[in-house]
């Protein structure tokens, strides 16, 4: 096993470490029930965020707007 300098590793592949480490303690399966997978599948891969700080904020943001959208869309259906 190498030893890799942290500051060679991208803040996308040490959020996606932390969230690997979180499902394997929790014995989460990596699947749609997941409860990261959106993030990693979805969001993670589009993000142009320079550092994690910035990601969180806009997974924030992209979220509200998702959970607005669905919103909107049960009410059409009613």
């Amino acid at each position: 096993m190498s030893i890799i300098s942290l500051e060679k590793i991208s803040w996308k592949q040490k959020r996606i470490k932390a969230i690997d480490r979180l499902s394997k303690k929790k014995g989460w399966i990596y699947d749609d029930t997941n409860p990261y997978f959106d993030e990693v599948w979805t969001y993670l891969p589009k993000s142009n965020a320079k550092n994690l700080f910035e990601y969180k904020k806009n997974l924030k943001i992209e979220k509200l707007k998702f959970i607005e959208e669905f919103t909107k869309s049960l009410e059409r259906t009613k």
